[in-house]
């Protein structure tokens, strides 16, 4: 199930919170973060936000010292 989705500055790359509601509490439990290209596709996941964010940062920075 997908919680919450943080757009990542203007780039089109998302991280969504991906986990399930807890059956007692009814609270949605983060299991992992999923890190989404603009056309919809995964293209990492991270057990943080924090890990997910400093993923697609480096990530972006390798793509455009590719010059893609």
């Amino acid at each position: 199930m997908i919680g919450d989705g943080h757009a990542y500055l203007d780039t089109g790359y998302s991280i969504l919170e991906e986990g399930g509601v807890d059956s007692v509490t009814l609270i949605f439990n983060v299991q992992r973060y999923l890190v989404v290209d603009p056309g919809g596709e995964t293209i990492a996941n991270a057990a943080t936000l924090a890990l997910a964010q400093a993923f697609l940062k480096d990530y972006l920075k390798s793509v455009d010292n590719k010059g893609g």
